[in-house]
């Protein structure tokens, strides 16, 4: 055990003072939780990461058409009249529909794949924000503690924080789960 009667104040001071670094602590996570909700950092990152989420959808090729008066038809009238005859057939009709179904099954599973994505960016943005709480935990209970006269940069730069917690490994594997 420990002598602490030796101690200037006795024990008395060093019960106090743990006390209130444990108060500080536990203050100094409901402030900067509180912080966090009154940014909006929530509801900003949700709609960062949709935005990033909708820059990767890529557009639907669309094969053109072929049609026998574009392909052969500049050759002279024999030619136009024969398309004509064939009713203007489209040289790349089978292979054209054939693509374009393979192109909406792509484009089926890729919207599946991104929706996945989309649902978990609640999930990240939290996980950014206690990414945070936790690497900055000293730094937040001397912000509660000292009643907020010294604010570490993390929290003068809340969103860059975030942001920076939100790149993390830990954070980005809720992102890589969903795929």
């Amino acid at each position: 055990m420990i002598d602490v009667s030796g101690l200037p104040g006795g024990g008395s001071l060093l019960l106090s003072v743990l006390a209130y670094a444990g108060l500080s602590y536990l203050a100094g996570q409901e402030m900067i939780e509180r912080q966090i909700d009154k940014s909006g950092w929530h509801q900003t990152c949700e709609v960062s990461i949709l935005d990033d989420i909708d820059s990767r959808r890529k557009p639907v090729e669309v094969l053109p058409e072929m049609r026998c008066s574009d392909t052969v038809g500049w050759l002279g009238r024999d030619f136009q009249r024969f398309c004509q005859r064939m009713n203007d057939f489209d040289f790349n009709g089978p292979a054209r529909r054939q693509e374009e179904a393979l192109n909406r099954k792509r484009q089926e599973l890729e919207d599946r794949r991104l929706g996945r994505l989309a649902s978990k960016a609640g999930t990240q943005c939290s996980c950014a924000a206690n990414i945070f709480k936790a690497e900055n935990a000293l730094s937040l209970s001397v912000y509660a503690g000292t009643a907020r006269l010294i604010t570490p940069p993390d929290v003068q730069n809340l969103q860059q924080s975030l942001r920076v917690s939100l790149g993390t490994p830990q954070c980005q594997a809720i992102a890589e789960a969903a795929k």
